[in-house]
């Protein structure tokens, strides 16, 4: 009877193996050809996606919290003051954790979508400071949620939407001192690089990952950034795809 309940596991396994294995099977890698993005047979592929806004960059408009919170460190004040830097922290990691899943996900593929854009805080992935230090929890949830996507044959396009110093200058990108820092500091410049070179290491052998999204709405004309700084974007653009592409 041990035997013949062995032999059921292992068939159970095996049956479980095949069918998740079956499902990441649309899942190859892309590239494009011409104005197409086409997969490795040469196939067309039209990413069809969700945002996944508010999850690793919470904004303010989505929250209705006013001026006093329109930006992830400003609503990360408004928890802590309430409950403490301690309970915060574990308020934050908890959300995070639970925000999106892999229902989420699951429910995405079935709606008929075939991509999602999780749109990243460069501080949940590399603190601030003088001596910035790359963060695990932010790389942990992006793994999470790539595993996720295999499963159910989604692509992921990776979207830095808040970059190191901030590249609007408003609040979409949590700018600390409404100003486009990542445009006037070559620190941040350096750092943004860096974290994508971190990024396309860890990713490069992941088929589920379609896209980069290198900087997101940087430069608006509204705040008068693009008229002052748009000189140094494409540059900034030519570093960034050249060090991605070494990896």
């Amino acid at each position: 009877m041990k035997k013949i309940a062995l032999l059921v596991l292992i068939l159970l396994y095996s049956m479980v193996s095949f069918a998740q294995k079956k499902q990441e099977k649309g899942i190859r890698f892309l590239h494009t050809a011409g104005q197409d993005i086409v997969d490795e047979s040469g196939k067309k592929v039209f990413l069809k996606g969700v945002g996944l806004g508010n999850w690793l960059l919470p904004e303010g408009y989505m929250w209705k919290f006013g001026n006093l919170g329109d930006r992830p460190r400003k609503i990360e004040k408004v928890i802590a003051d309430l409950i403490g830097k301690e309970k915060a922290a574990l308020f934050w990691k908890t959300y995070r954790e639970n925000y999106i899943t892999e229902e989420d996900i699951k429910r995405i593929a079935e709606l008929g979508f075939n991509s999602v854009r999780p749109a990243l805080n460069s501080r949940l992935f590399l603190t601030e400071g003088e001596n910035p230090v790359y963060v695990e929890e932010g790389f942990l949830l992006i793994d999470n949620l790539i595993s996720w996507c295999k499963k159910y044959g989604i692509y992921v396009i990776i979207d830095m939407h808040g970059a190191p110093g901030g590249q609007t200058g408003a609040n979409i990108d949590d700018s600390p001192n409404n100003i486009p820092e990542l445009f006037i500091e070559k620190k941040y410049q350096d750092q943004l690089v860096d974290l994508w070179i971190k990024i396309a290491q860890r990713y490069k052998d992941e088929p589920a990952v379609a896209a980069y999204d290198l900087l997101n709405e940087p430069l608006p004309k509204g705040t008068g950034a693009a008229d002052k700084y748009k000189h140094l974007l494409v540059p900034l653009y030519q570093r960034i795809t050249s060090e991605i592409r070494k990896k």
